[in-house]
């Protein structure tokens, strides 16, 4: 969640006051430091606006945490309706408490809040159907493989991983 809140705050600026809210400012921190913040950490660069890694505030991790757990909730009712990010983004936005958003910065709190919604819910859309048809194209090719293709790709998955 960490990761991702961080790809999310990098990408969903609109100005360097927005990358100072999303982000994690360098004075902040905790007694206890998360094993997920640690890979961040080591990665951080010194300006929050650039094109690096970003280690994102806490309320940031906190939202896209809600918003992974309603994706996972509503994704595969979701999908026999038409217009599924649409749909998913009205069930996500509403649940987020964003109110970080809007007393930090208020001048751009609203379009924050929904860039951030719909960014997650495209890039969550993209790798769930992705993971998706990957399984689908692994139960679909050991179903119906031939003896000869089957030895050889035994033989080469033996050479790759010794």
């Amino acid at each position: 969640m960490s990761y991702l809140s961080g790809w999310l705050a990098r990408k969903c600026g609109i100005c360097s006051h927005c990358q100072d809210v999303l982000s994690k400012r360098l004075g902040d921190h905790s007694y206890c430091q998360r094993p997920t913040d640690i890979f961040a950490t080591c990665k951080r660069y010194l300006n929050t606006a650039s094109v690096g890694l970003v280690e994102p505030c806490d309320e940031l991790v906190s939202v896209v945490h809600v918003m992974e757990q309603l994706f996972r909730l509503h994704y595969k009712v979701c999908l026999t309706q038409p217009n599924v990010a649409l749909v998913l983004f009205k069930i996500i936005h509403p649940h987020c408490n964003f109110e970080f958003l809007f007393t930090r910065h208020a001048e751009h709190a609203m379009y924050l809040s929904e860039k951030l919604t719909k960014m997650y819910v495209v890039m969550r859309l993209f790798y769930a159907v992705k993971f998706s048809n990957r399984d689908l194209k692994q139960h679909v090719n050991t179903g119906c493989q031939s003896a000869r293709r089957s030895s050889k790709s035994r033989k080469m998955q033996k050479i790759v991983h010794s």
